[in-house]
């Protein structure tokens, strides 16, 4: 592929325009990835590796404030001769405001959330990066209301440090929020110990 990044957003950005996908004071550019390929011979004395095709990806604005999530997103593909190849959006429409937000929670405040959701559980939790912003959803999760969200990015670790496992948190930033955005833990069940039975030849 011989155009730039710069070129591949603005191809897309045209195409957004053009198919009305999104308004251009509603989004900012997120990355441009592209897909790559390689071939190399058993002996691994020829190997060759090209790019066939990218990815523009657009991120959700609303009022100026950053859309986070897994939704939120448009992303267009573009082939090696620029032509646009598709899309995928993940941009639910927005109907009149629900209510105001009569203030932001303090992140602190939100941080006790995350103690709370993890309290009395083995390990560590450490938080990598805090993020605000709104919060959508993927595609498959059902959304009504897009509201203002602290989101931290955690990594969970064992009581022996051996284990490691990234996740994330979503807590409302409003003090008027409405429900909760990551839903609660469900309590661990308890699995009864098994017993074996011997056999009447025993």
């Amino acid at each position: 592929m011989d155009y730039s990044d710069r070129e591949a957003e603005t191809i897309a950005r045209r195409f957004v325009e053009r198919r009305k996908l999104a308004k251009s004071s509603e989004m900012r550019l997120l990355k441009v990835a592209r897909l790559h390929v390689a071939v190399a011979t058993l002996t691994r004395e020829e190997h060759k590796e090209r790019a066939i095709d990218a990815g523009v990806a657009f991120q959700r604005l609303v009022d100026g404030v950053p859309v986070d999530g897994p939704g939120g997103k448009l992303i267009v593909y573009l082939d090696a001769k620029r032509e646009v190849l598709g899309f995928d959006r993940t941009w639910r429409e927005l109907d009149r405001p629900q209510r105001r937000v009569d203030e932001l929670r303090r992140v602190e405040d939100a941080l006790h959330d995350v103690e709370v959701r993890w309290r009395g559980r083995e390990g560590t939790v450490a938080i990598d990066q805090v993020r605000f912003g709104y919060f959508e959803h993927g595609p498959r999760v059902e959304q009504r209301i897009l509201q203002p969200a602290y989101v931290f990015l955690m990594t969970l670790s064992s009581r022996d440090s051996r284990i490691h496992r990234r996740t994330v948190y979503v807590a409302p930033a409003a003090t008027n929020h409405i429900g909760q955005i990551t839903p609660a833990l469900r309590p661990k069940v308890r699995q009864p110990v098994r017993q074996t039975s011997r056999s009447r030849a025993d």
